[in-house]
């Protein structure tokens, strides 16, 4: 489609072509004084014009050049010039190759000249230097070089002219060639030389009386060709002016013929070395003259300039290419007078003319320069589609076209990069191929060096003129390039090594930079047969077997390349028994004073090992968290007294999960209570064996045991088994005794501790008594006693005095120290006897005074 849309803008531009003139420069007049025999060649962007002008009172050769910028000054070509007639200039790697015909010493001579740009070379004769003989008509053409010159003379004095031909570099020259194969007695004359690929053609008109026929050969450096009479072999009609030049498609010779009615142009073409019949290349008349002047080629495109000598005179031009004439046009009309001597190059795809115009304002004629662009159309190219889109990495050819409405010059075929066929890399010139021809396609090479991706890639032509076709962004083929593995990963449920179940999910990724995922396929242990590929998928349900083992399932992705990744594989362990464990709580008590217990448990499995307990208190109903296994776990159970239950479960890697097992403990966290009473509540006791009365109780668990210290309890005291009334020993020595006493439950939980003292008194008081005032003869009987009474432990709580022995059941008085004692009746020694009693009822010994 693209190729038919093409050919069809091919055809729409050349008609368009066909229908419209060329535009041509405002004419330059390169000089406006009496100036004739102008000729040009054109070298890249420099045009030298040379002519010859009579002002100065000689004919003397000129030079000016136009450097692509502007007009040089006039350059008198180096020389003698004297007097000269005729000039050529051929141009090349920016020399000026000048031939002129001196005629200084009386006969005409052929001379050659270069200039550089800046100075003229020496000039050097290159025709005969035999004296008398007159050589004209020079032409002249270089290529690589190497200057080639051909001109006609009578060198061989036989009265007739002849045609040579010599080469050289401006310097040294060869052996001078006579061109025609055989002198046949008539002369040869006006010659022109065209240099192509190292082929020299030359052309001259053969006159013998009034025939007159045009003939070509070439010359090959090292032997010339056959001779061959081009023109029609007709004597009625003459041939002149032949010219040679040579395009992409063969040698085309070009002749003025007289006809009926005039002289008309006619170009002849070798093909496949035949000449074909002659064409008639001027305007569709018969009538009035045509006189081909000059010809010029370049790739497959013919330029010619002619005149007619209807009034107004014209210099006409018509171009020829790709098979075919386009119309003849109008360069000048003067209607003043006359236009003649055109000459014509066509470079780059420009036609330069020069010619010869009569001023209306006198009698001389002026050097006019004018040129006009054969090529206003842009080149276009294009890429062809990349079969198939996906490349493999290495080197690939990538197919252009490309067509011009004039001749291509080059194809530059470019690419661009993404990663991710949205984000692109600036375009990269690939490779600029050299497209010498109008329609032109081939080959390029291309490695994806930037690695996988999506490449995309167009095409621009530059043309010989110099145009380029509109720049654009756009691809005209792309492809991709993906020499990565896809990639992915399977994981069976979830990344479990366990399971308990026999259908398993599949959880699946799949993955390709470049070309993207096309397909997956399973397998179980090993996939790379016939295993069908499956559409990608996120997850899949797998069954694996029932017997207890380990499954494996591999899994491979391919990419729309067909490149597949390597293996991945997922295995999973069957586990069909539940796991086993067990619970106790305080180490199977069945009372606890705290909340805070501690659980004993154990957890097995024979096949895929435990991984999580769970613990609750009562039950265990669902959504209770799972923790690690462990051996023994602080427990805290809720409030309140009495019975509590803890239930504990085991689950196993495969998610299985063990019965409910349950361990129970009763909660007393109130103390036991008692009370201890010694001795029946006494305070104070003489004996060292005292009663003790107790009471103990607990709410809950009941009591387990009570203990009794003389020292404080609530260390590592042993524990009795509880008793309401026990004998107690109390310590050695009199004084205050304290015995303590805590009753602990079966909980664990103990009581306050509870104290009861009694004091202990062990020892007699003791006294004394005396005479106040000391004497032991009185006269009176009333006497004052000094008593003194003391006790260690206890308090003195009565004295009994008498004149009688005590000890028995006298009463007590309370305690003095001084009394006045009246004693018995009559005179004689008397005795008063004295004891003391303490609060624990212990009595002193009997104390006398006399």
């Amino acid at each position: 489609l693209v190729l038919v849309t093409m050919l069809m803008l091919l055809v729409m531009v050349q008609a368009s072509e066909d229908a419209d003139a060329e535009t041509w420069s405002q004419d330059y007049a390169v000089r406006t004084d009496s100036a004739n025999w102008q000729r040009l060649d054109v070298d890249g962007d420099s045009v030298y014009v040379v002519y010859i002008r009579s002002s100065i009172g000689t004919f003397v050769s000129f030079l000016r050049f136009h450097n692509g910028t502007a007009w040089s000054t006039e350059l008198a070509v180096s020389g003698t010039q004297t007097a000269t007639s005729q000039v050529e200039v051929a141009a090349d790697n920016g020399i000026a190759h000048v031939l002129y015909v001196d005629w200084t010493d009386g006969d005409g001579d052929i001379y050659y000249t270069a200039y550089n740009g800046i100075s003229w070379t020496r000039a050097s004769q290159v025709s005969s230097v035999k004296p008398g003989v007159n050589a004209e008509y020079p032409d002249i053409d270089v290529e690589d070089g190497t200057v080639h010159v051909v001109w006609n003379e009578d060198a061989d004095e036989d009265g007739d002219k002849d045609v040579f031909y010599r080469s050289g570099n401006g310097f040294i020259w060869s052996d001078i060639d006579e061109v025609p194969a055989m002198d046949r007695g008539t002369h040869q004359d006006t010659p022109s030389v065209t240099v192509a690929d190292g082929d020299v053609h030359v052309t001259w008109r053969d006159r013998d009386g009034s025939d007159f026929d045009v003939m070509h050969r070439m010359f090959n450096g090292t032997h010339w060709g056959n001779e061959v009479e081009v023109g029609l072999a007709e004597t009625t009609k003459a041939q002149y002016w032949p010219q040679t030049v040579v395009t992409s498609q063969g040698a085309h010779m070009f002749y003025t013929q007289i006809d009926t009615g005039g002289q008309h142009t006619y170009m002849r073409r070798n093909v496949g070395g035949t000449w074909v019949p002659p064409e008639y290349v001027g305007k569709d008349r018969m009538s009035g003259d045509e006189v081909l002047y000059r010809v010029a080629a370049e790739k497959d495109h013919l330029v010619i300039t002619y005149s007619t000598n209807v009034n107004p005179t014209h210099i006409l031009f018509r171009h020829y290419y790709n098979g075919w004439w386009r119309t003849e046009e109008t360069v000048v009309s003067n209607p003043a007078g006359l236009v003649r001597g055109a000459d014509i190059d066509l470079v780059n795809g420009i036609a330069h003319v020069v010619y010869n115009s009569k001023d209306p304002r006198g009698d001389w004629y002026d050097t006019i320069y004018t040129s006009a662009s054969l090529d206003n159309a842009n080149p276009i190219a294009w890429m062809m589609e990349v079969v198939p889109y996906w490349m493999n990495g290495t080197t690939m050819n990538l197919s252009w076209e490309a067509q011009d409405s004039y001749w291509l010059s080059s194809v530059t075929v470019q690419y661009r990069y993404s990663t991710d066929n949205v984000t692109w890399d600036r375009w990269t010139v690939v490779r600029t191929v050299d497209a010498d021809r109008r329609v032109a396609g081939g080959l390029v090479p291309f490695t994806p060096s930037d690695g996988d991706g999506f490449y995309e890639f167009k095409a621009y032509a530059i043309d010989l003129v110099g145009k380029s076709e509109d720049p654009s962004m756009e691809p005209e083929s792309m492809a991709g390039l993906d020499t990565t593995d896809p990639t992915g990963s399977i994981v069976m449920n979830g990344g479990d090594e366990y399971t308990g179940n026999s259908t398993v999910t599949l959880t699946l990724t799949y993955g390709d930079a470049t070309s993207g995922v096309a397909g997956v396929r399973f397998a179980e242990e090993a996939v790379g047969g016939d295993e069908p590929w499956d559409n990608p998928l996120d997850t899949k349900e797998w069954d694996i077997g029932t017997t207890e083992g380990t499954y494996t399932v591999a899994y491979q992705v391919m990419d729309v390349t067909g490149r597949i990744s390597r293996t991945y594989t997922a295995s999973i362990f069957l586990d069909t028994a539940d796991p086993e464990g067990t619970i106790t709580i305080n180490g199977g008590a069945g009372w606890t004073n705290s909340v805070d217990v501690s659980l004993d448990l154990t957890s097995t499995d024979t096949g895929s090992g435990i991984t999580e307990v769970r613990i609750a208190d009562d039950a265990i109903g669902g959504d209770e968290p799972w923790e690690n296994p462990l051996d023994t776990k602080a427990w805290t159970l809720p409030e309140g007294e009495g019975p509590h239950q803890v239930a504990y479960q085991v689950r196993d890697a495969a998610g299985r999960t063990s019965p409910v097992y349950l361990a129970s403990i009763n909660l007393d966290t109130v103390a036991p209570t008692g009370s201890i009473i010694m001795g029946g509540g006494d305070t104070l006791t003489t004996e060292r064996t005292v009663t003790l009365s107790l009471t103990y109780d607990d709410v809950t668990s009941g009591v387990a045991g009570i203990r009794l210290s003389e020292e404080a309890v609530g260390g590592d005291e042993p524990w009795d088994n509880p008793v309401e009334t026990k004998e107690w020993e109390l310590s050695a020595g009199s004084g205050l005794k304290t015995i303590y006493y805590q009753v602990q439950d079966v909980s664990g939980l103990v009581s306050e501790v509870y104290s009861v003292s009694i004091t202990l008194d062990a020892e007699d008081p003791t006294g004394a008594i005396t005479l106040s005032d000391g004497v032991t003869l009185v006269n009176t009987a009333t006497v004052d006693l000094a008593l003194t009474f003391d006790d260690a432990t206890s308090n003195i709580v009565g004295i009994r005095i008498s004149e009688e022995a005590v000890g028995g059941d006298e009463p007590w008085d309370n305690p003095v120290e001084a009394l006045e004692f009246i004693l018995s009746a009559g005179d004689g020694q008397k005795t008063i006897y004295f004891q003391v009693l303490d609060e624990a009822g212990r009595e002193s010994p009997v104390y006398t005074i006399s």
